[in-house]
């Protein structure tokens, strides 16, 4: 399984067009390989935007990248509703289940030092309606809480 994690710095001038922009990514759900994608505002961050997107493999989040992913980026006008991303592609061997998407209300992303690889996540736990990520990241790293945005949910057809 792939999850890529997109971060995106929002200016307050421009998060309603990001939001906007966010909405246009339900052609995903048609893309062989691709098992959902859902995002949100970090809370304590406010101008920071986190989206999830969750593929089945490698291979199907790179056909998607080359043949669907610039089109979708030139009908949204999104690269014009940021002033920063990063984007950092994270895999686990061991399938998992993705839980409902539309049930989601926060996401957290954990950190934890003791993973093989800083491109690895270990864990979806989902309870009350939140779902925790833990990632290999610096052991200094705190917590992140994200708010998620319904509008921004794209599920698998």
């Amino acid at each position: 399984m792939i999850l890529k994690l997109i971060k995106c710095h929002v200016p307050v001038n421009l998060k309603k067009s990001f939001q906007e922009a966010q909405t246009y990514w339900s052609d995903l759900s048609e893309m062989d390989g691709f098992s959902g994608q859902f995002g949100g505002w970090d809370t304590s961050e406010l101008e920071t935007a986190y989206i999830f997107s969750f593929w089945e493999d490698l291979s199907s989040y790179q056909k998607f990248m080359r043949n669907k992913h610039d089109r979708l980026v030139q009908i949204n006008g999104q690269e014009r509703t940021y002033e920063r991303i990063s984007i950092t592609l994270y895999h686990r061997e061991e399938p998992m289940v993705i839980p409902p998407i539309d049930q989601l209300v926060k996401c957290t992303i954990s950190p934890k030092s003791d993973l093989k690889s800083s491109y690895v996540f270990s864990s979806i736990d989902h309870k009350s309606h939140t779902m925790r990520l833990t990632f290999n990241t610096n052991p200094s790293s705190e917590e992140v809480s994200i708010q998620l945005e319904k509008s921004w949910n794209v599920e698998r057809l």
